[in-house]
């Protein structure tokens, strides 16, 4: 415990130390019966430049152990430490989870994960350049209803590096889709000025995949499609190209035609 300020070790110390003591039988029996004899051992005093003698450490443990035991020796004499600069970092979860799913299924809304980010501790140099923290892999074949789980996180690869949770809940909502055609009329923008313009045919078919449960909902008035005369060329072109601008965020595999109008310009 109690590392120096702001450092971390470049690798574990050790976990254990052999301790030789002097106790009545009768005690070491019971000693070697429990084997849960467990101390503390404080750095903040006793640490030199990359080193630390474990007798320093004799006033501490004798303190810690039951009554009736004498520290004689600990083993090893000396621990090597090499320490680095710590840094710890919020960084994002990423759902490493691969979804195939059935005829006529897909998402009803974006993959959740919760919680969407974890914190990250370690030496600088090894957790500086981390962007995000993946998920241990799952995989779903042709789904057809919504899932929610625990998940859990990859282990770290370095061993002083720690993450904070180690799992995480994903909630995959999924519902049924059905095509869905919609006529829709085009905006005529940036028309000349002084110039009447008419164009060829006046609406477009959009064709789109949706959620049933947004079915109803999506609407002709919820696309934008324009044929902008900012930057034509009208001695060169009969047609111009249309620009899907808007449309709703749950509909899918979306598709209009025709791509190009014809106009005609009146004087």
């Amino acid at each position: 415990m109690n590392y120096p300020t702001g450092k971390i070790p470049a690798s574990p110390l050790p976990e254990e130390l052999k301790l030789y003591v002097e106790t009545t039988g009768y005690k070491l029996m019971w000693a070697k019966l429990l084997n849960d004899t467990k101390v503390q051992v404080d750095l903040s005093n006793v640490v030199r430049t990359n080193y630390a003698l474990t007798a320093d450490f004799k006033p501490d443990i004798s303190r810690q152990l039951s009554a009736g035991y004498r520290l004689i020796e600990i083993i090893p004499d000396t621990l090597f430490l090499h320490f680095e600069k710590s840094l710890t970092k919020k960084i994002p979860v990423v759902a490493d989870i691969l979804i195939s799913f059935k005829k006529q299924f897909d998402f009803k809304e974006p993959m959740l994960v919760n919680p969407d980010s974890v914190i990250v501790n370690g030496p600088e140099n090894i957790v500086s350049p981390m962007k995000s923290w993946f998920t241990e892999r799952l995989t779903f074949e042709n789904l057809d209803k919504s899932l929610q789980n625990e998940v859990g996180l990859i282990k770290p690869s370095h061993p002083t590096v720690t993450v904070t949770p180690m799992k995480a809940r994903y909630t995959i909502a999924v519902e049924e889709y059905t095509e869905k055609t919609l006529e829709v009329e085009i905006q005529k923008i940036n028309l000349p000025q002084a110039k009447e313009v008419s164009i060829y045919p006046k609406k477009v078919k959009v064709v789109c995949r949706v959620g049933l449960s947004n079915y109803e909902s999506v609407k002709p008035e919820n696309f934008i499609i324009t044929a902008d005369f900012a930057n034509v060329d009208f001695k060169k072109s009969k047609y111009i190209k249309l620009e899907m601008k808007t449309h709703p965020s749950h509909v899918k595999n979306l598709d209009y035609s025709p791509k190009s109008v014809e106009y005609i310009l009146y004087k």
